[in-house]
Order: structure tokens, then sequence, then C-alpha cells
């Protein structure tokens, strides 16, 4: 399953509310307040889940962790390991 399968039919609904929140993601990475990856494996490039660090402040050097992953990923270490 790729991430933006998953994100499209499960975590945003349908097309356009999740190319906007795609978007939002390209804006904190602009006005460097955020920044996310996807999480893939090294075997083939699938991705999923997605790591990021929100709530960027540079001057007091602090941002928040943020993760997700499919469910059929979770509970094999993956999160820590991003992290």
């Amino acid at each position: 399953m790729d991430i933006l399968s998953y994100k499209v039919s499960t975590k945003w609904g349908q097309g356009t509310e999740a190319e906007e929140a795609i978007g939002r993601w390209t804006d904190t990475w602009r006005n460097e307040t955020g920044a996310c990856w996807a999480i893939a494996k090294q075997s083939d490039n699938s991705a999923f889940g997605r790591f990021a660090f929100q709530t960027i402040d540079l001057i007091g050097g602090s941002a928040e962790i943020a993760y997700w992953l499919v469910p059929q990923s979770t509970g094999n270490g993956y999160a820590p390991l991003a992290a």
C-alpha cells in the first residue's frame, strides 16, 4: 500500500482534502515551521508512514515530534527508529 493511497482513502477523505493537507506540509517547509518525511522500506522504497517535526522554533531550538504509520506497520519498532 502506498502512503498517498492510505491518506486519501482513510485519513483525509478523497482528492482535494488530501491535496490540501499535503500543501500545508509544503508550506511548513517553506516557512521553516515544520518538516516531514515519508517512512519507507529500504527494499523497495514503498512508503508506510510519516515522521515530522512540527511547531519548529528555530530561535528556541525546539520542535514537536509527530508520526503515523499504516495500521499494518505498527508494533515493529519503526517509530523509535525514525525518531
